[in-house]
């Protein structure tokens, strides 16, 4: 968000998002789309600091720089030794047509794939049907799998039912307070690999 905007306003960009994300995903028979989500986010940074934006268009093209980012350079070859081992699946928080498109460019389509749109709820959602949906594809139960991921709310959503959660922590950013703790921290999938083949 804050290539489009600049760094000036990134604090309040971030802090606005994510008290969208909390207040509308956790009301019950509600659902917005991350697309939405960030056009209401761009709405209350030009109402609080005065800004002439464009939402929708901004909201658009943060979802076109969404869909088009690469993954890791670590991604590829990490989960190409672990689907050796292990059964893997990807449950994102986003909406159809850009996780779908990023998961192609990045050649991860071999996975399956949970997304938020498709389910009408995301990880922070109360009794989200991600987690499940995916221990289903997988074939395996909540003790028998670890979710790893990026967000706080992956760690929240993923306690909420049941499973280990890996923090994936690359800028040193501490969770929120309120989140249980995870089963462990990690700044790389190099790292989470390396505790993984030795437990």
């Amino acid at each position: 968000m804050v290539r489009l905007i600049g760094e000036a306003f990134e604090p309040e960009l971030r802090n606005q998002f994510k008290k969208l994300l909390t207040v509308d995903t956790t009301r019950s028979g509600q659902f917005p789309t991350l697309q939405s989500l960030f056009e209401r986010t761009f709405q209350r940074l030009a109402l609080r600091f005065n800004l002439r934006l464009s939402e929708r268009a901004l909201a658009q093209r943060l979802s076109y720089q969404l869909a088009h980012v690469p993954a890791y350079p670590e991604s590829a070859p990490v989960l190409e030794r672990l689907e050796k081992s292990y059964r893997i699946c990807i449950v994102s928080d986003g909406d159809t047509a850009m996780v779908r498109r990023a998961i192609s460019l990045n050649g991860l389509g071999r996975f399956p794939v949970v997304i938020s749109e498709e389910h009408r709820a995301y990880k922070i959602t109360p009794n989200t049907p991600l987690f499940k949906k995916a221990l289903d594809l997988l074939g395996t139960s909540a003790e028998e799998t670890i979710h790893i991921g990026d967000q706080a709310s992956d760690v929240y959503g993923a306690d909420q039912c049941g499973l280990d959660c890996v923090y994936l922590n690359r800028s040193g950013r501490p969770l929120p307070a309120g989140v249980p703790p995870p089963l462990l921290e990690v700044n790389s999938l190099r790292a989470f690999e390396a505790w993984l083949t030795s437990h």
